[in-house]
């Protein structure tokens, strides 16, 4: 499926997510509203080995590498 802007959702999985120069985790995956065909936000797989989510809205999706603002 294709996010925003044309980025396959397949593109951003395993893609690091920082914020400003620290690596906080990575998308282990693409979590999606099927009904409205839109991506929610990512489940972001963190240093400390727990999962959090990443709402859409709360980042930017760069060419290599999610960033939180």
């Amino acid at each position: 499926m294709a996010m925003d802007g044309g980025l396959r959702a397949s593109a951003v999985q395993s893609r690091a997510v920082c914020f400003a120069d620290i690596r906080l985790g990575a998308v282990v995956d693409v979590l999606l509203d099927d009904s409205l065909q839109r991506v929610l936000g990512f489940d972001v797989l963190c240093g400390d080995r727990l999962h959090r989510y990443l709402p859409l809205p709360a980042c930017e999706v760069g060419e290599s590498a999610i960033s939180v603002p």
